[in-house]
């Protein structure tokens, strides 16, 4: 008599079964990151969208030479912010 466990084939689990499972709001401690799409970087600074994916592009690509994981079409807002001058002016 066969072993039904022995045979029995895992289901992977989706890309998003695995992200709800870890995600920031069910792990005590694990930061949330907050996250700009393309389309909100370009309503933000005023440009188009093509040029809000270059500017998305250009940081994910120095994030991922840091090490980071990055998502195409959406950079950290502290990255993007980072990215950007100071305002205010004045002596710093």
């Amino acid at each position: 008599m066969m072993n039904d466990t022995v045979n029995a084939k895992s289901t992977p689990l989706s890309e998003s079964a695995v992200l709800n499972t870890i995600s920031a709001d069910n792990v005590p401690g694990l930061p949330k990151y907050d996250f700009m799409t393309a389309k909100e970087v370009g309503a933000y600074l005023g440009i188009g969208k093509s040029q809000a994916y270059e500017i998305c592009k250009m940081i994910n690509a120095k994030l991922a030479a840091e090490g980071f994981l990055t998502f195409r079409g959406k950079v950290p807002r502290q990255a993007l912010m980072d990215q950007l001058p100071r305002q205010g002016g004045g002596n710093e």
